[in-house]
């Protein structure tokens, strides 16, 4: 189903988030077996375009940059006005086009070289300088209990909701994964993400290094996969795709 209007129905009746995935290996099977609507692969391809500046074509709806209080290769750093003007440059060619902007990791990257603060104090520094209403606010996290990401994206959906005025469809994570892979975890972080956001992408299906090729400079614990390499579900996945 077109992602747009997949968004459409589900909002108009109130309905589960949409379930998507970050897609780290390229296999269209697992968007499958993890039964999702959606998926992201960091560019303008993919079933939700990610981009990083102007891009070709005005996409309903796009992601804008990753990251951007982290340091490369994790994200695309950025300060919040630098950011703004990103998004500025691409509202010229895309005024209609609605902008999922942010999708900071909720951690403070200042000890690795990051920006001087957390994603909430970020976000707050950028909220401040747009007056955009045609965005919606996205966020990441990575940690081994549910509790921590939760209380971290409550904070950001509080402040994208008193913004944006728009309930769940104000907060998205488009990335989010249980580092220990524990199931029970997974399943408690997921049952919040429904109910409170609008979209959720998982990271992720499975890593390269976990297929037998060369692990790459992003790559994290590998207890956040789903896929094993066989392609079965790994219990996190099961969850996950139930």
């Amino acid at each position: 189903m077109n992602l747009t209007l997949a968004l459409t129905l589900l909002f108009a009746i109130n309905a589960h988030a949409i379930k998507g995935v970050a897609l780290a290996v390229p296999s269209m099977s697992d968007l499958v077996s993890l039964r999702v609507v959606t998926y992201l692969k960091w560019s303008e391809t993919g079933g939700t375009p990610m981009v990083y500046g102007v891009p070709k074509t005005c996409y309903p709806l796009m992601i804008v940059s990753n990251e951007p209080n982290a340091i490369a290769p994790y994200g695309d750093p950025k300060t919040p006005l630098q950011y703004l003007a990103l998004m500025q440059s691409i509202r010229s060619k895309c005024p209609n086009s609605t902008l999922v902007v942010g999708n900071v990791s909720v951690e403070n990257w200042s000890k690795n070289g990051g920006w001087n603060g957390t994603g909430y104090e970020w976000l707050v520094e950028f909220l401040l300088v747009t007056n955009d209403k045609n965005i919606i606010v996205s966020a990441h996290c990575y940690w081994n209990t549910a509790a921590w990401c939760i209380n971290e994206f409550s904070r950001i959906r509080n402040l994208a909701i008193i913004k944006l005025g728009n309930g769940n469809n104000s907060f998205w994570t488009t990335e989010f994964g249980i580092t220990n892979g524990d199931p029970i975890e997974m399943k408690e972080l997921l049952g919040w993400l429904d109910r409170k956001s609008g979209a959720y992408f998982v990271f992720t299906n499975t890593q390269p290094s976990a297929c037998n090729e060369q692990k790459q400079g992003w790559e994290i614990t590998q207890g956040v996969n789903l896929v094993n390499f066989d392609g079965s579900l790994n219990p996190m996945g099961q969850v996950f795709s139930d």
